[in-house]
């Protein structure tokens, strides 16, 4: 997609638009009952039951195959402290609504899902979403799989019952608790989804969340997570429970990435190519940044000019060393062929939490190199880079 991003503002706090959960983090622990944080240890193993454990198909528990692709915004294995990127989570225009609509008449689950055919008021249902994810400033795929996470609403062919349509999000729905009635509603469900994923994130920019960026908490399955990014603080606000291979934020991550890999190999949209136009990040290019032609990596140092690699991030000629900038991950310098020393180093960013451990630059893999050092006289030595996949 092509139209600008939309600079969020904070939405107002709502009053039919916040689950408990939201309620809990923006208001403090105790305004209602069931909040994620007021539960201890002895309530785990019941709560669990309201974590996807119950989770009615099968193949969204299925491995999902490795397919290189420069879109691909999720990391390709599990991690509990970065489950997707901030850019991929934030992206509103991700998708078009008639490319949701695409994706509900020929689904992941090779059939049509019944939300193709459903309205919320006059709008389509894919309509609706995308108008949800571009109010809220929320990737619509993001929202897609929450309703399939939540209550399978994506796969099911024929129409569900009144109850799974009314609370699709599982917004206002605390574990082993009866749902909030103002909450009920197609509509209610994706605004309150799209707002307190976004509120969530927000309370993460701000440091003012009870799951945030870079601060240790403990999700209800006694996992300690230390969020990288503002996105996976907001989806254990939402959900905190890890539950690896079973539920939790393990299945967020395996259905989103699920979806966005049926968008692209449907051609619903397509990996990143040409120029970006714009600084990743809101921030000026450098060794490591997102780039889609050499213009986007229009930065000069004393080593020389940024240049785009044709794996997607920009880099820089090197023998031994390359520079770095405080801003952003280190750099190492890595031979541009290692079956080719005579095609000389490219710098490269070093695999940190900072770019998700090299998901934030999707043509890459997290892989030990030797450095280059040409005619240099640094040093041998390896390190963990972003290094073009193989």
């Amino acid at each position: 997609m092509t139209q600008p991003r939309r600079p969020h503002l904070a939405p107002a706090l709502s009053r039919l638009s916040l689950s408990s959960w939201a309620l809990c983090a923006v208001l403090g622990a105790g305004l209602l009952s069931g909040c994620a944080d007021e539960l201890g240890p002895e309530d785990a193993t019941t709560a669990e039951g309201g974590a996807y454990l119950a989770h009615d198909e099968p193949s969204d528990f299925d491995p999902l195959a490795v397919v290189e692709g420069k879109a691909d915004m999720l990391p390709r294995r599990f991690d509990p402290h970065w489950i997707m990127s901030d850019a991929f989570f934030t992206d509103a225009y991700a998708v078009s609504a008639d490319d949701v609509q695409a994706f509900l008449e020929a689904s992941p689950y090779e059939k049509r899902s019944w939300l193709a055919d459903e309205h919320v008021g006059e709008l389509r249902a894919a309509d609706a979403i995308v108008q949800a994810g571009v109010h809220q400033g929320i990737n619509p795929i993001v929202l897609l799989a929450r309703m399939q996470v939540e209550m399978g609403a994506i796969s099911k062919s024929e129409r569900p019952s009144r109850r799974a349509i009314d609370y699709a999000f599982g917004c206002g729905c605390p574990d082993n608790r009866s749902c909030i009635a103002s909450f009920k509603g197609l509509d209610k469900q994706m605004e309150c989804a799209g707002e307190t994923l976004r509120r969530h994130y927000d309370l993460s920019v701000s440091a003012e969340g009870l799951w945030r960026a870079g601060r240790v908490s403990r999700t209800l399955d006694s996992h300690s997570v230390t969020p990288a990014n503002h996105s996976t603080a907001a989806l254990y606000s939402y959900t905190p429970w890890v539950l690896r291979g079973r539920g939790g934020n393990w299945l967020v991550w395996n259905v989103t990435r699920k979806f966005e890999q049926f968008f692209i190999d449907k051609g619903l949209i397509q990996p990143a190519e040409g120029c970006f136009g714009a600084a990743a990040n809101g921030k000026p290019p450098f060794v490591g940044t997102p780039c889609g032609c050499d213009s986007d990596c229009g930065f000069t140092v004393s080593a020389g000019t940024g240049w785009c690699h044709p794996a997607g991030f920009c880099t820089l000629g090197c023998e031994g060393t390359c520079p770095d900038h405080g801003d952003y991950a280190s750099t190492f310098c890595i031979a541009a062929d290692p079956d080719d020393l005579d095609a000389g180093g490219v710098c490269a960013a070093q695999a940190t939490e900072s770019n998700g451990h090299c998901a934030d630059l999707p043509g890459t893999l997290d892989l030990t190199r030797d450095r280059y050092i040409g005619d240099s006289d640094a040093a041998a030595r390896a390190a963990t880079v972003c290094a073009p996949a193989e």
